[in-house]
């Protein structure tokens, strides 16, 4: 494993952390029907789009062949 392959690993956690903690924060106010704009939502619109974007980008610096530099901007 080389520092590329650590730092997308990394980039791939936070961004799974990101949905999560984007889901969650969904549920929670599942009953409502207001817009959420709290907790991570006060940050982001849009975190799970953000989290999905972070583990692609690591996908792409974890494993840089033709097939991810095709699809990563897909």
């Amino acid at each position: 494993m080389d520092i590329a392959m650590l730092y997308a690993t990394i980039l791939m956690i936070i961004g799974t952390i990101f949905i999560l903690i984007a889901w969650v924060t969904l549920f929670k106010k599942i009953k409502t029907t207001k817009l959420v704009t709290s907790g991570i939502y006060s940050y982001s619109r849009h975190p799970q789009y953000f989290g999905f974007i972070l583990i692609i980008l690591g996908w792409f610096i974890g494993w840089p062949t033709l097939l991810t530099a095709i699809f990563t901007p897909i």
